[in-house]
């Protein structure tokens, strides 16, 4: 059992007492953000043929995630929400209209793969300017960036075999569940400046 109290001090994110009084909004997106880990790792736990299926539902909560973002970020969020809606509500589309069995130019999921890219990283500046969440979270953010990238440079020589490839989508998507849900943990604990602003606006 010594492994999964490892993956749980991973995710778990910084200890508190008690827990805090939360405002709706940061609730909603905890919430989301949760619901957003379950889906992604249903889309590589359940079997191939209701794939497609899990893949549209998995693009429908990461939309459901980017508007409830908005709602606790302090800046650039036109562009964020933008990038966001672009990217994971253009999956959304993609995704149904694969269903219903529509053809579907591949160009439109490169943009929308190029929009998705856009926004995490537009998150991931604000979370690095936001002490509400915590540089392992950013760190596993970036890793879940960069990561991927490394790890193709140095399976291209194995690009044909499908193991690689296999392995490569699992590496990117446990650290993806890895920030989203330390991303959920972090919000946890209230804003020290954002308490004080709150209060003087009261």
């Amino acid at each position: 059992m010594s492994w999964a109290w490892g993956i749980w001090q991973i995710l778990r994110g910084p200890a508190a007492g008690p827990p805090p009084q939360q405002d709706r909004n940061t609730l909603r997106v905890r919430v989301a953000l949760y619901v957003a880990v379950a889906a992604m790792w249903l889309l590589h736990a359940i079997a191939s043929w209701i794939w497609a299926d899990m893949a549209v539902i998995h693009s429908a909560v990461m939309w459901v995630v980017v508007l409830l973002f908005m709602r606790v970020l302090d800046r650039d969020r036109e562009y964020t929400r933008g990038a966001g809606v672009l990217g994971y509500g253009g999956f959304t589309v993609i995704g149904v209209l694969d269903l219903v069995g529509r053809p579907v130019p591949g160009w439109a999921e490169t943009i929308c793969g190029l929009a998705a890219l856009a926004w995490t990283v537009l998150i991931l500046r604000a979370q690095g300017g936001d002490d509400r969440w915590g540089r392992a979270t950013v760190a596993y953010g970036i890793a879940a960036l960069v990561v991927p990238i490394l790890l193709l440079l140095a399976t291209l020589p194995f690009s044909n075999e499908g193991s690689a490839v296999e392995a490569l989508g699992v590496v990117s998507s446990v650290l993806v569940m890895i920030w989203l849900a330390r991303s959920a943990h972090d919000l946890a604990v209230p804003r020290h400046q954002a308490a004080v602003q709150t209060t003087l606006e009261a």
